[in-house]
C-alpha cells in the first residue's frame, strides 16, 4: 500500500510484515533458506526515512522508486545505509 504513495509503513509495521515473510519461508521450505533470504523494503523510500529503515531487524536492503531519479537523493539514501 505504500508503494507510490509517498506513504511510509511505520517501523513496526515493516518488522512485522518482514517477519511474516521470514517465518512463512521458513515453514515452507526450511529455516536455513529462510535465514539466507534478502527481504528488502519497498515503499516510498526517502533521504529523510531511509536511515530508519535499514535499523529495523529483518530489513536487508530497501528498493528505491522515485528517489532514484534525483541522484542527491538517491546519494544520501546509500549513504544513510553505511552509517
Amino acid at each position: 500500500w505504500a508503494i507510490g504513495t509517498g506513504e511510509t509503513a511505520a517501523a513496526d509495521q515493516i518488522g512485522a510484515a518482514h517477519r511474516f515473510i521470514r517465518n512463512l519461508v521458513a515453514r515452507t521450505f526450511d529455516a536455513p533458506t529462510a535465514n539466507e533470504l534478502r527481504i528488502i523494503y519497498g515503499g516510498s523510500v526517502t533521504p529523510q526515512n531511509a536511515r530508519e529503515i535499514f535499523r529495523i531487524k529483518g530489513v536487508d536492503g530497501v528498493l528505491v522508486g522515485g528517489a532514484s531519479l534525483q541522484a542527491e537523493k538517491l546519494v544520501k539514501i546509500v549513504q544513510s545505509q553505511e552509517g
